[in-house]
């Protein structure tokens, strides 16, 4: 399933045409990077394989939750309208 888009760009200051663009390509390119890792180590079904699915489970919601963060700094730290 690709990455959710809920803000695909942000128009900043119309009349100068300044445009902030929140395409999703880096997260759909880090989901599947963890999917076929995560799908690898499923399959392996061992006890190190187990361990690595908990920490890289933590290190995907990390990533995700930094994207939007930086994302919604962005939007906040923009001068002037924002129109979404």
């Amino acid at each position: 399933m690709p990455y959710p888009h809920r803000v695909s760009s942000v128009e900043r200051n119309a009349p100068r045409g300044k445009w902030l663009d929140f395409s999703g390509k880096k997260a759909n390119a880090g989901q599947r990077r963890y999917l076929h890792n995560r799908k690898g180590a499923q399959a392996k079904g061992t006890s190190s394989s187990r361990r690595r699915l908990k920490r890289q489970g933590g290190k995907e919601q990390r990533f995700s939750r930094d994207l939007n963060h930086c994302a919604s700094k962005q939007i906040v730290l923009g001068e002037g309208d924002v129109f979404v």
